[in-house]
């Protein structure tokens, strides 16, 4: 996956900050996020300000679409769900969001095509025209 496309959508580094939450998911794409300072730890951010910065990312995360969070009894970021990045992807480049050039896009339609992932692929007919 292209995945520094998503540091060119946010605008700063959030690549990071999703590989650690992809690698923490599993059936479900659902990531408890009960260790804050050891998730900002494993994204990069270290010091004082390491669970900030893990945040603020967490939030272009959310905005981009590319996961949703629900708060819990660790606040307001106790919960994440990882949406189908591929898809996510093709909602943004439909709608033009400035960020996502093309040429990554192509790049990330080819992956997909590799990994039979059909995210990408047109809607298939259901019945052929009469």
């Amino acid at each position: 996956m292209e995945i520094s496309a998503y540091d060119d959508l946010a605008g700063q580094p959030v690549s990071s900050t999703y590989l650690e939450l992809w690698c923490r998911t599993f059936d479900e794409s659902f990531v408890t996020l009960s260790k804050p300072r050891e998730m900002a730890f494993h994204s990069g951010f270290t010091g004082q300000r390491a669970e900030r910065q893990w945040k603020d990312r967490l939030k272009s995360l959310r905005d981009l679409g590319f996961i949703m969070l629900e708060e819990g009894p660790s606040g307001p970021f106790s919960y994440a769900l990882v949406l189908n990045p591929y898809q996510v992807i093709k909602k943004l480049y439909d709608a033009g969001t400035p960020g996502l050039r093309a040429d990554k896009y192509n790049a990330l339609h080819e992956r997909a095509i590799e990994i039979d992932d059909d995210s990408l692929a047109p809607p298939k007919c259901s019945r052929l025209p009469t």
